[in-house]
This record gives C-alpha cells, structure tokens and sequence, in this order.
C-alpha cells in the first residue's frame, strides 16, 4: 500500500546515504563493491565495468523494502573495505571481491578508519 508523507519541517535519518533493496543469490558482506545480475546483484571486481553500489551497513533512507535482499547504497557517503591503499583525498575504484583499492580516478576518500574508507558516491 502507497502512502504519502508530508513534513512541515526538517527530517532527519540517522544513516547518510540511500539505498535501495536488491535480490541476492550468493553471500555478500557490508561494505562491498556490487553489480548488476540481472535484477539481482554480485560482488563486483576489477574487470566489472559497472558498479551498483556498496552493500550498505546502516542506509539513512531504504527503497523497495517489499523486496527481499540486502541494502545496496547508490548515492551518498559510504563505508567500503579498502586494501589497504586508500588515502583520504584520494581516489579509489573496485578491486577484486568488491574491496576498494586506491587509483588516480574513481570515488574519492573522505575518511580511512583501519580496513575502511568513506567516499562520496554521486
């Protein structure tokens, strides 16, 4: 059932990014790189010419719960895994199993706390 929602006034979510719910077929953790399968996703890897989105750990905004699966944030700030070689004010792309790597181009760091790192996803 559709339901309209009016707020004269500020909301606030707690998570800072959206996402949307995607079908699944195999295991995938938070925090990873994903793509396309069809309607579903996969862990997404280097030679992955489109990437989704991250599997979301804690989204602020949620579409298409009447789905089931998991939460793949598409915009916003997102916590991915790194392999150790991103640097805040970098810039890091999908490497193999959906970990982020660092690179000249692609998302940029914000942040690096220990084996993750928040980009901008836009």
């Amino acid at each position: 059932m559709a339901m309209n929602l009016t707020i004269p006034g500020i909301l606030t979510v707690n998570g800072s990014d959206y996402a949307e719910r995607f079908p699944v077929k195999e295991v995938i953790p938070k925090n990873r790189f994903v793509t396309l399968n069809g309607e579903s996703i996969k862990l997404a890897n280097k030679s992955d010419s489109y990437i989704l989105g991250v599997t979301a750990d804690k989204p602020g905004v949620i579409g298409d719960m009447e789905v089931s699966g998991i939460e793949v944030g598409l915009l916003g700030k997102l916590w991915v895994d790194h392999d150790g070689t991103a640097k805040v004010n970098g810039y890091v792309k999908c490497g193999d199993n959906g970990i982020a790597t660092a690179s000249e181009t692609g998302y940029r760091v914000m942040a690096v706390v220990g084996e993750k790192c928040r980009i901008l996803v836009k």
